[in-house]
């Protein structure tokens, strides 16, 4: 027997998708722009794929069964019509199946790109809030350095215990070590 290679006999796997996540696997962007996109979206939960699909493969069934050779003309028209009204059925079907697949990816893509925005956000304001410490600290320690604070206390409210401040070699300093 030859092999039937319509595109309503093959049969694909339609991959996983896990809630949140995008599938851009090669496999199922090449599945979603074949012929056959509609089995890749039959998987899905909630897929408009999966009646569509199973609308094609009756469809495909009534059509096979008829014989062509004994019909009237009539007959043979109204068989067309029939034909044509449930290609296009299925057409619509499968566009609204595709703009669905679209729409939620689009919704997926645009919900990870605002988590990844209000992260940055977050992350941004983190750093200026340390910059601002280290600014303020290193402020105060130069205060009380100028003043030759001895309250220990102080010292201890701003620094860590592993704290070390090493002034740089100057002419200045050169010129004091000699006098």
């Amino acid at each position: 027997a030859a092999q039937d290679s319509s595109p309503s006999s093959r049969s694909t796997t339609a991959p996983t998708i896990t809630p949140g996540k995008v599938d851009t696997s090669t496999a199922h962007i090449t599945a979603l722009t074949s012929n056959n996109w509609v089995a890749a979206c039959a998987g899905m939960p909630g897929s408009i794929g999966e009646t569509a699909a199973a609308a094609a493969d009756a469809a495909a069934k009534a059509a096979r069964g008829a014989r062509r050779a004994n019909l009237t003309p009539d007959e043979r028209a109204k068989q067309n019509r029939d034909r044509n009204r449930e290609h296009a059925r299925n057409t619509r079907l499968r566009k609204k199946a595709y703009v669905e697949e679209l729409k939620r990816t689009l919704t997926e893509l645009v919900s990870q790109r605002d988590a990844s925005e209000l992260e940055r956000r977050h992350s941004s304001q983190r750093d200026l809030e340390q910059r601002e410490v280290r600014f303020r600290v290193m402020e105060e320690f130069l205060k009380l350095r100028g003043r030759n604070e001895l309250n220990v206390a102080r010292w201890v409210a701003i620094l860590e215990d592993n704290f070390v401040f090493t002034l740089p070699k100057t002419d200045y300093r050169k010129s004091v070590a000699a006098n």
